[in-house]
């Protein structure tokens, strides 16, 4: 497999002066008038741009230098492979005059050199609180994590692409050790690896994923739902996608009903076994403290994140010691 380096902190993304823009329109034989205007932000900025000249709309992704060219490129291709492969809703990847699906750009102005990528546009709405039953829009994901690992499996790609590992050996333990509750994160991290080793790394179990999948990340527009934002994209075990789903909700009290729900939605399209369920706990962990060793890592200041994760911790470890 594959493994890719871990970056160190990244400068924070300032919007990108137009003129330092012009270049990728070039690339792509949109005209320099084009408009651009902010579509969100989030890890990347995001723009619509639309071009009157030749009725072009599509989306434009900036993004630093946390992912090298090879590993944008290769999240478009899985992009493009879902696309051939499935039913499933996803942007289009669009190459460049030169065949590139990335493009870099500089500007004195900028911090560092930034990433560029083209995406066919999506009409939609991020899903709202108020209108979508959050329990119902877990069982939505469940379902089309079911069908991206699906599609994963059949495109055999297993450490074909340059993406990252996202495992309990990706976290620190020198990092965790800078934390008060070190003695509990560092003990719930040792009983992650542990169980996950021997829940064991078989195709059917670990693979591609999205492991960014939340509501966040959906486009609905009517009937249909898109899956966007497959920057975080790398190898790991299929139920880390999960955990994605419900970030933030780990101490929630609707946890129990919302993991139902995700299972449900799940088991339309593939299997998991009572043993397999079982394990989600695990996984849970993992992905909060991949979290926020990535946070930590960033010299970002952890705070609450930090005590959650360690109450989470000491829960995990009274159920699994």
């Amino acid at each position: 497999m594959i493994q890719m380096p871990v970056k160190e902190r990244m400068p924070l993304l300032i919007e990108p002066p137009a003129e330092s823009l012009k270049g990728v329109f070039s690339a792509y034989h949109i005209s320099e008038t084009a408009h651009c205007r902010p579509f969100c932000r989030k890890n990347n900025l995001f723009y619509i741009v639309e071009d009157p000249r030749s009725d072009t709309r599509v989306m434009l992704r900036v993004s630093g230098l946390r992912r090298s060219e090879q590993e944008l490129a290769a999240e478009a291709l899985w992009m493009c492979e879902i696309r051939r492969d499935s039913n499933l809703l996803v942007p289009q990847p669009l190459q460049s005059g030169t065949g590139s699906f990335c493009t870099e750009i500089s500007h004195p102005l900028l911090p560092q050199n930034y990433y560029c990528m083209m995406f066919s546009y999506l009409r939609g709405m991020s899903p709202e609180a108020d209108t979508c039953s959050f329990a119902a829009l877990l069982r939505q994901l469940g379902g089309l994590a079911a069908q991206l690992h699906q599609n994963a499996i059949l495109w055999n790609c297993a450490g074909r692409l340059p993406r990252p590992t996202l495992d309990g050996e990706a976290v620190s333990e020198s990092r965790l050790e800078t934390l008060a509750d070190a003695g509990e994160l560092i003990g719930a991290l040792s009983v992650v690896r542990e169980r996950l080793a021997g829940f064991g790394r078989t195709p059917d179990r670990f693979g591609l994923i999205h492991a960014d999948l939340r509501p966040a990340n959906l486009l609905l527009d009517r009937d249909s739902v898109a899956v966007l934002d497959f920057d975080d994209c790398g190898y790991g075990w299929f139920l880390y996608d999960f955990a994605a789903s419900v970030s933030g909700m780990e101490l929630h009290p609707l946890l129990p009903k919302l993991t139902r729900a995700w299972l449900e939605g799940y088991r339309t399209y593939r299997k998991i076994s009572r043993e397999e369920a079982n394990e989600l706990p695990t996984f849970l962990m993992l992905h909060r403290l991949l979290r926020l060793d990535r946070q930590l890592r960033e010299g970002d200041v952890p705070g609450a994140f930090a005590h959650d994760t360690a109450v989470l911790a000491g829960q995990y470890l009274h159920a699994h010691r």
